[in-house]
């Protein structure tokens, strides 16, 4: 499991960024395995984390966008969090932008999500694995 940017939508105003009350989307990588895609995407649901988004890890390139995307090509069952705002490692990119009221639910749905896979093991999920499937789930 690995989290980054709990990050706010902004819109441009004036030459400015300012936020919105909407979180960035927020994709969530994840292994291609379906009990643990379903888990993900029922967790995010439950705890409203909408404008979400289940991807497989290498939707966009053979690595998943993540600061944690060196263990993809290793074969680790992974759940990767991440928003990608435009003002990332930006100057603009500021404390007032911080998703503070998505903190909680996401803290929330990080701890499901582990306890969630209790009992299940890396080669079972290696198992399930549907690579090259490109399916995505969405909660609005």
């Amino acid at each position: 499991m690995h989290l980054e940017h709990a990050a706010l939508r902004c819109e441009s105003v004036d030459g400015g960024l300012r936020p919105t009350a909407d979180p960035e989307v927020r994709w969530w990588f994840t292994t291609q395995a379906p009990r643990l895609e379903s888990l993900v995407a029922t967790t995010l649901e439950a705890e409203g984390l909408r404008r979400s988004f289940v991807l497989p890890p290498d939707v966009f390139s053979p690595m998943p966008p993540t600061d944690g995307a060196f263990f993809h090509p290793e074969g680790v069952p992974l759940v990767h969090f991440l928003s990608a705002p435009m003002y990332l490692f930006d100057s603009a990119d500021t404390l007032d932008k911080v998703d503070v009221a998505g903190l909680e639910p996401l803290a929330r749905a990080a701890v499901r999500i582990v306890a969630g896979t209790a009992g299940w093991t890396p080669d079972t999920l290696r198992r399930e694995d549907r690579a090259g499937d490109g399916r995505t789930t969405a909660t609005s």
